[in-house]
């Protein structure tokens, strides 16, 4: 066969089979990779490690640091860029608790890729670290449970803390529209009553 009877196949459907179609989709496919990444990574050490190694120390440490590394990335990252949300808390003077959340401009257009991706991985997540502690429990794997309860603990902060940063923003963004809805109203409802009144 000659090489010029080959069929030329374009360069996006040659990449199509090496990159997954989601992350070609993603406006932030590098954030979407390491996202997924570092909490698909503890997983798969997990059950690597309780199959294979007697090594919990060392087993515990690597899924600690990639907790660890999920939680920084999700909080200062991921949740910025997939969805447009950030949230942080400090601590007031008397001590109390302060929930700060932040939202990008709802007007901004949104990949539907990514706010998927990000709010069914931050939900399915937090439930495999369950489906693994009730394993251990029926296993009598009460060092391996402190192991999970440690994962659960760290994906279901982001997963609390972005829940409450989305209703947030749903209740600013419907309170700014209905508060610029109605100033809109009542400036119209005065301009026709003035019109109607001097020169009507």
């Amino acid at each position: 066969m000659n090489s010029q009877d080959a069929p030329v196949v374009p360069d996006e459907e040659r990449n199509a089979f090496r990159v997954p179609r989601m992350f070609r989709m993603s406006s932030h496919p590098m954030v979407l990779f390491f996202f997924l990444f570092f909490r698909t990574s503890a997983i798969v050490a997990y059950i690597l490690g309780m199959l294979f190694t007697s090594s919990f120390m060392l087993l515990f440490i690597l899924i600690f640091t990639l907790l660890a590394m999920d939680l920084w990335t999700v909080k200062n990252v991921s949740g910025r860029l997939l969805v447009g949300l950030r949230w942080r808390n400090e601590t007031g003077v008397d001590g109390e608790s302060i929930w700060i959340f932040e939202s990008a401009d709802p007007n901004r257009p949104r990949n539907t890729i990514d706010q998927k991706v990000f709010w069914y991985g931050l939900y399915i997540y937090p439930a495999v670290w369950g489906l693994l502690a009730i394993l251990a429990l029926v296993r009598f794997q009460f060092l391996w449970l402190s192991l999970v309860a440690i994962g659960i603990s760290l994906t279901s902060v982001n997963t609390a803390a972005y829940s409450r940063c989305d209703k947030d923003a749903k209740r600013r963004w419907a309170t700014e529209l209905v508060e610029s809805n109605s100033s809109g109203f009542v400036s119209q409802f005065l301009s026709r009553v003035f019109v109607k009144r001097f020169f009507g």
